[in-house]
Parts: structure tokens; C-alpha cells; sequence
């Protein structure tokens, strides 16, 4: 087997934020995000690659619009806050990295290997005060190996996802959250229910069925089919694919709403958050024997002629 076509890479961070509601009887609209993925690295090709990217500390792409006469004022002051105080890093320390490669042989003796690498290095955001979080190190790589050994496709492609989260703290309103990581593959944090004081009753909120953290994500694809799988690519028969997310958090912000019975407002939207994402893809095919040309029998055949000939004289020279 070998590899006829490959690609990989990966990026740092990717946050899209989007929340709507109605304010004064008219509609704001307030995204926040990274504006597309940070240190982003993409490669593929035939033969083989590595490359790699890296994004500085940055202030996140936000706005909010409205339509009517009286929230357009809301939505230029929010214009005017957001720039400064929601921002990711310190510059000239923090760094979001993306990277990738396709070796061809690859350090392991019989296979070439397909790579894609993302990371986050010294982190630390503050959100007015209210959310502090820092991360020394959060990094995800996924590998694709086929085995150029093998005479069969079954079998012969290896799906590897790997992730490492290294020197993480959170705070909120100054208060230590602790933090138990635990980094098996695909690992779901529960975060319990949330009691809050609607009113003259107290509502209990079930976290888990809104709000998804998901640590070491590990995703499979095999033979080009966009199904998921989590168990790898042992019944890959000609493509594997994987993609790994060191952390995933998803929001879901209509159902929280719902539950909490604000549907009166009008809110709606999603957050979603991806940080250290890699990936990784190879397409195999079964190398085939070559077939000798005519000119080549015709070499052969005269070659054992050769040899009989001179097999028939040696005989006969020790019968005499």
C-alpha cells in the first residue's frame, strides 16, 4: 500500500459567538469571535510536506447592529466597549500555532505518515474582571499511517489522536474553579445543574443538556463516508480521516433560553468554541506487481536457453 493522496493541519483557536435578542421592542445582534481560525495551517499533496503557521495574541472580531430607533444607541455603545476588554492574550506571548506534514518514508520503518498539529502557548484572558482564565500549553495532533508493507487494503490505515493540556486555572469573580483534566479520549466534563432565582421561584437548570465541554475529542472517518466514528480506522478499506480537538465547547444558547423560560425576549443564537484542533487525512492505494514486457520474456527465455545449453555441455563433457 501506499499513499496517493494526503492532507493535514490545524490551527490554535476558532470562537464564533452569535446572540440576538429584542431590546426596547427592536432586534440587537451581538457577535463576538476570532473572525476565522488563528495560526491556521492547511497541506496536502501527493508528495510529501510540513509547514506551519503561527497567529499573535489578538482582540476579537465583535459587533453589534440593531434595526429601529432607539437600540442602533445601545449597539454603539456595546461597539464602543467591546474593542477594549475582550481580548485573547498578551502580545508577543501568547501564540496560536498550526502545523502539518506528510512523510514519506516516515521515522517508522515501513510506513509513511500523515500529521496535523494544533496548539495554544501561554494564555490568558480576562473578561472585565468577572472570568479570568490562563493555560500554559494546549496542544492536539492527529496521525494517519499506512503500512507500505501490506499487500491488502484492510487493515493497513492507522488512525492516531492524542491531546495534552498543561497549566490550566480558572476563575470566576476571583473565586478558584478547580479543574479535574482528565484527557482520555473524548472526554465530556459534567458541569451539575445551575440553581437561579427567576422570580419568586428558584430554577434548576441542568447544564449538561445545554452547555457540551469536551476534552480530548477524537473523531474518525474512514473510506470517505462523513458518518463519525470514535473507535478509529481498523475497518478503513482505501481512506482514514481524523480530526482531534484538545477542547470543544458547544452552547446551546435556544434551549438554555427555553429552559429558563426567556422565550418573551426573543434571545437566540450558538457559541461555539474550539481550541488546539488538528487533522488528519490519507488515501491509500494496493501497489501492484509489475508486468514484465514482451521484450523482458523474450530476454528470459533466451537467458534459460543459455543455461540449458550449458547445463546439456557440462554433462557432456563428464560423461568423456
Amino acid at each position: 500500500m501506499e499513499i496517493s493522496n494526503a492532507a493535514s493541519g490545524g490551527y490554535g483557536i476558532d470562537l464564533d459567538a452569535s446572540l440576538k435578542g429584542v431590546v426596547l421592542s427592536e432586534t440587537l445582534t451581538l457577535s463576538v469571535g476570532t473572525g476565522g481560525p488563528l495560526g491556521a495551517y492547511n497541506g496536502a499533496g501527493t508528495s510529501p510536506y510540513s509547514g506551519s503557521t503561527a497567529h499573535n495574541a489578538v482582540t476579537l472580531v465583535g459587533s453589534a447592529t440593531a434595526s429601529g430607533l432607539i437600540a442602533p444607541t445601545i449597539a454603539s455603545v456595546i461597539n464602543s466597549i467591546l474593542p477594549l476588554n475582550v481580548s485573547l492574550g498578551v502580545p508577543g506571548l501568547t501564540t496560536f500555532v498550526g502545523g502539518g506534514n506528510f512523510l514519506s518514508p516516515s521515522p517508522f520503518p515501513g510506513y509513511q505518515t500523515v500529521s496535523g498539529y494544533g496548539a495554544i502557548e501561554n494564555l490568558s484572558v480576562n473578561v472585565l474582571g468577572l472570568l479570568s482564565l490562563n493555560l500554559g500549553v494546549l496542544e492536539s495532533e492527529a496521525t494517519v499511517a499506512v503500512n507500505t508493507t501490506s499487500a491488502t487494503s484492510l487493515g493497513s490505515l492507522t488512525g492516531l489522536a492524542d491531546a495534552n493540556i498543561a497549566g490550566l486555572s480558572l476563575s470566576v469573580l476571583g473565586v478558584s474553579v478547580p479543574i479535574s483534566l482528565s484527557l482520555a479520549p473524548n472526554t465530556t466534563l459534567a458541569l451539575g445543574p445551575l440553581n437561579l432565582s427567576l422570580g419568586a421561584g428558584l430554577a434548576a437548570i441542568d447544564l449538561d443538556a445545554y452547555v457540551k465541554l469536551v476534552l480530548n475529542e477524537q473523531l474518525f472517518f474512514i473510506d470517505d463516508d462523513t458518518s463519525v466514528l470514535t473507535s478509529g480506522c481498523a475497518a478503513a478499506t482505501f481512506s482514514c480521516g481524523v480530526a482531534t480537538n484538545a477542547l470543544h465547547l458547544s452552547v446551546d444558547v435556544d434551549g438554555l433560553v427555553t429552559a429558563l423560560g426567556l422565550t418573551a425576549a426573543g434571545i437566540t443564537g450558538d457559541i461555539e468554541l474550539i481550541m488546539g484542533h488538528s487533522y488528519a487525512y490519507a488515501k491509500a492505494v494496493t501497489i501492484s506487481a509489475p508486468v514484465p514486457e514482451p521484450s523482458t520474456y523474450a530476454l528470459m527465455l533466451g537467458g534459460m536457453a543459455v543455461l540449458m545449453a550449458l547445463s546439456r555441455r557440462r554433462k557432456v563433457n563428464a560423461r568423456t
